[in-house]
């Protein structure tokens, strides 16, 4: 018998936990979901947390180091609409990498680039665009 997984949550380095959230939450749309603050020194700012959106997690954790010798993470996070998602990071001013693009792949994506250098690639199956596209074809 072999045990199921559940979920897989990346953990991204930062040199400013509370800056590093406030850019997901203002810019992406995350919420902010929890910070672990060291409970043997109460006077300084949390090391760790997390973000969410939907069923996306993404964790932090604080270390200026590691946080500077990026080497080009990317994360692909899956979207129920990513047309509608480019349009509200760009209302928020998320710094986009150009517009969402049809891929040899069969996935329609975009980029975002985070603080700290961190590819996050937002992208929806090409089928699910074109069903999209067909049922507003033919509600009109």
């Amino acid at each position: 018998m072999s045990v199921r997984m559940k979920a897989a949550v990346p953990i991204l380095p930062c040199a400013d936990l509370e800056a590093m959230m406030a850019f997901y939450v203002d810019r992406l749309g995350f919420e902010r979901r929890w910070a672990w603050q060291d409970p043997e020194n109460p006077d300084r700012p949390p090391t760790d947390g997390g973000v969410g959106c939907g069923d996306v997690q993404i964790f932090f954790m604080t270390d200026a180091d590691l946080a500077a010798r990026r080497a080009d993470r990317e994360l692909m996070i899956f979207t129920e609409d990513v047309d509608a998602q480019y349009r509200d990071h760009v209302a928020r001013g998320a710094p986009v990498v150009g517009e969402p693009v049809d891929e040899p792949w069969e996935m329609r994506e975009y980029c975002v680039v985070d603080p700290h250098g961190n590819r996050l690639r937002f992208a929806e199956g090409l089928e699910y665009v074109r069903a999209r596209a067909g049922a507003g074809a033919e509600g009109e």
